[in-house]
C-alpha cells in the first residue's frame, strides 16, 4: 500500500542516528522568564551519542553570531562531530551551517 512518500535515502532517521551519535551535535533554544518577567533565550548544545551537554548559555538577545561563538567555545579544535542539527528558526542561518568548523577528510 503506497503512502505517497518516496524514501530518498537508504536509512531511516532512526537508524542514521543510531549509526552517527557519537558524530551529531544537537542545539536548541528555550525560554526562561524572570522573577521580574524579563523573557531570556537559553542556548543548549548537547553531544547526541552521549547526551552530554557541551554548552549552556543565556542571552536577552541572541544571534547568529552570538550562537556560532557558543559553538566554538564548546566544540574543540580536533572534534570528531560530523554533523550539527537545529530546528528551522531563522536564527538558525544558512551562514550559521557553513561557518561552523566541521573536519576535512
Amino acid at each position: 500500500m503506497a503512502t505517497g512518500r518516496r524514501r530518498t535515502s537508504s536509512q531511516h532517521w532512526s537508524t542514521f542516528v543510531r549509526n552517527h551519535a557519537k558524530g551529531i551535535v544537537a542545539c536548541d533554544f528555550l525560554v526562561a522568564v524572570t522573577a521580574r518577567f524579563q523573557v531570556l533565550s537559553v542556548f543548549v548544545a548537547m553531544e547526541v551519542g552521549s547526551r552530554r551537554i557541551l554548552r549552556c548559555n543565556v542571552t536577552a538577545h541572541p544571534t547568529a553570531e552570538w550562537i556560532l561563538q557558543q559553538l566554538r567555545d564548546a566544540i574543540p579544535s580536533d572534534h570528531l562531530y560530523r554533523f550539527l542539527i537545529h530546528d528551522r528558526d531563522s536564527i538558525f542561518s544558512s551562514e550559521l551551517d557553513k561557518s561552523w568548523r566541521v573536519p576535512s577528510g
